[in-house]
């Protein structure tokens, strides 16, 4: 064969072989996994808790690149670290978690630091280890409580404080806004009865009906959230003695801001839950795009008659 033949032979089989690549069908891409991500909550069934909950699953669900695991919190430090661990065990790419209790929560947080996991705390601070806060500032909740007790009870009132659950941040901060904003302004104001209710509507209700079968006068009732508030309030109708007694809550939910249409209840004070699952939702999206992310603070704000449809 001559020289010639074999280079034209050769640039032939070259050809073939480039035509046959070109057909070649090309593998489709694989889409991304899912991102995990852990959101452990107070306790399956709270009411606002849970109202955040709903409003970040709505976000969630609509992005494909989330898979979002949703856990129960059971009011317990010790079951959250234990989910924090398991998702730690996991490598989930980020935890929310709103925090049962502010100390007992930091060695599950210092694991998920450890493993260089982001941690976003939601709606309750944690005071250690590394993580960003969605929520608001407890402390000017019970303010804008107090301001508006301040300015509406008469003199030398009377009144009952309904706390939440012990060594919860919240319930903490709460308090000394109410106690700054009106009892330090206002010596004639006397707490007569202050206990935990545990932010619920039957504990309420019974301590508040305990309270008044022993205390003729009572002007005002002020209550961590609008659960107990709701729970005083009927222990008041009970009793026939919800005239002239002036009942606070906070979180203005949908129940009691109709009361306070009615003139049933005097104040809450709004606390956005939409707004903290939103805040959450965008603050994960920054942190797995590996951007750096900042605590996002919500105002609270009174609500009573005059705004209450505002």
């Amino acid at each position: 064969m001559k020289l010639r033949e074999i280079l034209l032979l050769v640039l032939g089989l070259g050809l073939l072989l480039l035509l046959g690549l070109s057909l070649r069908p090309i593998a489709p891409q694989t889409a991304a996994t899912p991102a995990l991500v852990g959101f452990i909550n107070l306790r399956d069934g709270r009411v606002f808790s849970s109202g955040i909950e709903k409003y970040f699953r709505q976000l969630a669900d609509a992005n494909p690149q989330l898979q979002v695991e949703y856990f129960n919190g059971q009011d317990s430090a010790e079951v959250q670290c234990r989910e924090i661990h398991a998702l730690v065990e996991r490598e989930a790419k980020a935890i929310i978690v709103m925090a049962t209790n502010p100390v007992e929560l930091i060695p599950g947080i210092q694991e998920a630091n450890d493993a260089a996991i982001p941690v976003i705390t939601l709606n309750n601070r944690v005071f250690g280890g590394t993580s960003i806060y969605v929520g608001s500032l407890e402390y000017d909740a019970g303010w804008l409580q107090g301001v508006y007790m301040r300015l509406h009870l008469p003199q030398n009132a009377r009144i009952f404080y309904l706390k939440g659950d012990e060594g919860r941040d919240n319930t903490q901060q709460r308090l000394r806004g109410f106690a700054d904003a009106c009892l330090m302004e206002r010596s004639d104001v006397r707490v007569i009865r202050c206990a935990s209710a545990k932010f619920s509507r039957e504990k309420a209700q019974r301590l508040v009906s305990a309270w008044l079968q022993t205390e003729p006068q009572v002007d005002g009732i002020v209550a961590a959230n609008d659960e107990m508030a709701e729970g005083a309030l009927e222990a008041l109708t009970a009793a026939g003695r919800q005239q002239n007694v002036l009942v606070s809550g906070i979180d203005a939910r949908e129940s009691t801001r109709q009361l306070i249409r009615e003139g049933k209840l005097a104040q809450s004070v709004r606390q956005d839950a939409r707004g903290q699952a939103q805040g959450a939702y965008d603050t994960l999206l920054e942190l797995l795009a590996g951007r750096e992310a900042r605590d996002v603070l919500l105002p609270f704000q009174s609500v009573t008659q005059e705004n209450v449809d505002d």
